[in-house]
């Protein structure tokens, strides 16, 4: 039976990643007890990045790969510490809002949940496409038999339009021996973290594999406004795999669930703040409809007369000077709202080989993956509130900002994959296969504003109140109101459209819009969005070893996808007050009534010399 633990503990990654490096150039030159060099600190790294399995070392394409070990010893526990050992690799948002999501080399999708665009970077666990990032590999990557970041385009094997890369999380399997592994880290961020695995044989022939953990703590990011410290972990996950083995069939099914209520990181202000102009210029920006060049104008400064600075950047670091040129950057924020996180995510991973003998195999790979997560952060990155009057600020008496956003995004996914693999010769491997994949995405972005001035108020009222002092005895409340207000003497509209895209007139609440409910309206502009997606796609490649020094690979990849916009699925709304009573205009857009259809072959020619 094997037994390994693994305690960590300390300030900062980039300490640790410091001192392994030292280690691991020790350990090359270091001699042993009988004087002779050590050969060096880590083992040999597999890799599946071309479907086969082959030494990181002889695939040809820009691969960089971590094992078990490697993970282990470079402390890598979560993606942030992935990406600083990655050349070219970045992470955005979990939820695919901000940021260019997952990038390398400097190529991201641009908004891709909102967009319902594809990522130019493809994520995989166990060989299964995945269209998120959130919940892929809970536990700070704990279990992880190995991580493959693939740089460069990915199109005929791969497929799903990476076009900067792919990432694959491989999970260790079940075997047929005992083994226990545990992990600990306490650190003096009061960070705990401890993640267990346990497995070992059931009979001959199947084995299984518990693993689960927690991540608790106080956040890494310091906020000195009156909200809690950022990025606040509040983690849950475990997994259960079970792996049947004889001398034909390799068959393995893994179930695992993630959930998280942490708080969530923010982004960090690079510049000061102009707190001393009453009104700024307003250099306009790019719309639909509208070219270059603008008329400067000047707006309202909600930065204006504000009482706490940046805590990021020095405080002598002129008024929009980039902070990095005059110092440091600080993960410091000042913000009266924390936000928080409510995420779970559900994945079914499945796979069986068979081996029709030692040359050729079959092997059908499935995933279905169901993810929600809702997250509420802070909008304006400031401390500001207000003081006795609503729609003004308590530090200075003037107009402010005092912002969240509400972001839920959910998907289910459904994928499936047939490959035979044919090592025809010691120098020629064909592999062919087929793959579909089916998803479905829901995108959510709600503004919420604190400070407007109707927040509070009661729309029945006020329009019942309207009534009273315009003559209208027929406004008795807010329904009244649009209806007999709004709609009879304004002409607009006050039902949504059979079809087609149109906007109307309705009372907050009406439709069942968190923030929107009599006693606090603070949800100002809620936008949504779905997609419905399809993909097949049949492939081929062949691998050719000329000779030890010239070697080949060729293929070709059909794929066809289906993308579709449900018209119930989008839309947005905007509330205001009209007359002193709160309304809200909205549309609904058409959609798509049928998906649109893409479909192309793309092929790859790759000649190697050694």
């Amino acid at each position: 039976m094997k037994i390994s633990t693994k305690l960590i503990s300390g300030r900062t990654a980039g300490a640790a990643i410091f001192s392994l490096f030292l280690l691991s150039i020790s350990s090359v030159f270091a001699d042993d007890n009988d004087g002779e060099a050590r050969e060096g600190y880590f083992d040999e790294v597999m890799v599946t990045a071309d479907k086969v399995e082959e030494s990181v070392a002889d695939i040809p394409m820009t691969i960089t790969a971590f094992g078990a070990e490697m993970i282990e010893k470079y402390g890598i526990q979560d993606r942030d510490k992935l990406q600083l050992m990655v050349p070219g690799l970045q992470f955005g948002e979990t939820h695919d809002q901000g940021g260019n999501g997952t990038s390398l080399r400097g190529i991201g999708t641009r908004n891709a949940g909102i967009n319902q665009g594809d990522r130019a970077v493809a994520t995989y666990v166990d060989g299964a496409y995945t269209v998120g990032v959130y919940g892929v590999a809970p536990g700070g990557g704990w279990d992880l038999e190995r991580i493959e970041v693939a740089r460069g385009p990915q199109g005929t094997l791969h497929g799903r339009n990476s076009m900067a890369g792919a990432i694959n999380y491989i999970y260790k399997k079940p075997t047929q021996d005992w083994e226990l592994d545990m992990m600990t880290q306490a650190n003096d961020y009061s960070q705990q973290r401890l993640n267990v695995a346990f497995g070992g044989p059931l009979t001959e022939n199947l084995a299984f594999r518990l693993t689960g953990g927690v991540h608790t703590g106080d956040g890494y990011q310091e906020n000195v406004g009156d909200g809690a410290d950022m990025n606040a972990p509040d983690e849950k996950h475990w997994a259960l795999q079970l792996r049947f083995q004889n001398d034909r069939i390799d068959t393995n099914i893994r179930y695992s669930k993630v959930t998280d209520q942490g708080i969530p990181p923010a982004q960090i202000s690079v510049a000061n703040l102009n707190t001393t102009d009453a009104q700024i210029s307003n250099i306009g920006g790019y719309s639909i409809g509208s070219s270059p060049p603008y008329e400067l104008s000047t707006v309202t400064n909600t930065n204006y007369l504000y009482d706490l600075r940046n805590p990021a950047v020095t405080a002598d670091c002129p008024v929009g000077m980039p902070g990095m040129r005059c110092g440091d950057i600080d993960n410091k924020v000042a913000m009266n709202r924390s936000g928080f996180e409510d995420s779970e995510a559900e994945m079914l991973n499945f796979y069986v080989k068979y081996n029709f003998n030692d040359d050729v195999s079959l092997k059908y790979t499935y995933s279905d993956n169901e993810v929600h997560q809702y997250i509420i952060r802070d909008g304006d990155y400031t401390n500001r509130q207000g003081g006795a009057t609503l729609a003004l600020s308590s530090d200075g008496g003037v107009p402010y900002q005092d912002r969240a956003y509400d972001l839920p995004y959910d998907y289910v996914e459904e994928s499936h994959e047939l490959m035979l693999s044919w090592d025809v010769s010691d120098k020629m491997n064909v592999i062919v296969g087929a793959f579909t994949y089916e998803s479905e995405v829901d995108f959510e972005l709600a503004r919420w504003e604190y400070g407007h001035s109707f927040r509070f108020v009661d729309p029945d009222e006020a329009a019942r109140q309207w009534g009273v002092d315009n003559g209208y005895a027929n406004v008795t409340d807010c329904n009244s109101y649009v209806d007999n207000f709004l709609g009879a003497v304004y002409g607009l509209a006050t039902t949504p459209p059979a079809s087609g895209s149109a906007s109307w007139y309705w009372c907050p609440g009406d439709r069942g819009h968190p923030g929107r409910l009599n006693g606090d309206l603070r949800a100002i502009v809620p936008f949504y969005t779905s997609s419905v997606n399809e993909s097949e796609a049949v492939f081929a490649n062949v691998d050719y070893k000329f000779n030890d020094t010239w070697s080949m690979s060729a293929g070709l990849r059909w794929h066809e996808d289906k993308k579709s916009l449900p018209p119930s699925g989008q839309g947005g709304s905007f509330m205001f007050s009209f007359g002193g009573v709160p309304v809200v205009t909205g549309y609904d857009n058409p959609g798509t009534e049928s998906p649109e259809v893409f479909d192309t072959v793309v092929g790859q020619l790759t000649v190697e010399y050694r």
